[in-house]
């Protein structure tokens, strides 16, 4: 026990008993906050509740607390995360309207059909009866040379620059001539690397952005032993790659 100045003895100090309210009030102003934001607008991604979630980690008695304001930084962070994308969406809806064009009354003959597969990209689907005789892979031009001069302009255009290609050779079920090709897979391998010769004769500006690959018949797109249903599956598709399969 302590003495005064005097020599007398010195009352001990007590202890607030309030003092507890500091550290419940604390806890209170959080745990509103941490409900405003759940029940708050729902955001586009859960960047903001991990930042809420993860400041809990600062409130133990040696680190002290941690603010659940976002920042500049993660706001940037945020904007960052979502311009490719937009701009990934912006270049595939342009090279779209730009492949779409290519389908003129003179083409459809050719041209099969123009599709998005998410799996795979934006394909162009050709016609593989207009292309290519049975058994063949040389490339009927006489039949396909508009088309094959339109598709070069496209693959040249500004709106897929800088994008990678795929070129699929695809038939049907029915066995080739074994004197000519071993297999459907490399009838389907040459007819793809040929339709790339060919783009490349008129014109194409580059061919390293150019994968080729042979499907034989693999990928199917109708079912049936029909000749309609073979006619749709001797194909050559001309795909832009989407992100992850480059």
């Amino acid at each position: 026990m302590s003495t005064t100045e005097d020599g007398g003895e010195k009352e001990p100090e007590k202890a607030n008993p309030l003092v507890w309210l500091i550290t419940y009030s604390d806890m209170v102003t959080l745990m509103l906050c941490f409900f405003v934001i759940m029940m708050g607008e729902p955001t586009k991604d859960d960047s903001r509740i991990r930042l809420v979630l993860n400041s809990f980690g600062g409130l133990g008695p040696l680190t002290g607390g941690m603010t659940f304001n976002e920042g500049k930084l993660a706001q940037m962070g945020a904007d960052v995360t979502s311009l490719p994308a937009n701009k990934r969406a912006k270049n595939l809806e342009e090279a779209m309207r730009k492949a779409q064009a290519l389908v003129q009354p003179e083409t459809t003959a050719t041209i099969q059909q123009i599709t998005f597969d998410p799996e795979r990209g934006l394909v162009i689907s050709l016609v593989g009866d207009a292309f290519f005789r049975p058994d063949s892979a040389e490339v009927n031009l006489d039949d396909t040379r508009d088309t094959l001069q339109r598709l070069v302009v496209f693959l040249n255009s500004p709106e897929v620059a800088g994008q990678t290609f795929r070129i699929e050779g695809h038939t049907n079920t029915s066995i080739p001539n074994p004197a000519k090709w071993p297999s459907n897979w490399d009838l389907s391998s040459a007819r793809a690397i040929n339709t790339l010769h060919v783009l490349s004769d008129y014109g194409l500006a580059s061919d390293r952005r150019f994968q080729v690959m042979g499907l034989a018949d693999t990928k199917p797109v109708a079912e049936g032993d029909t000749p309609e249903a073979a006619a749709m599956n001797r194909r050559i598709d001309i795909v832009m790659l989407v992100d992850g399969l480059l």
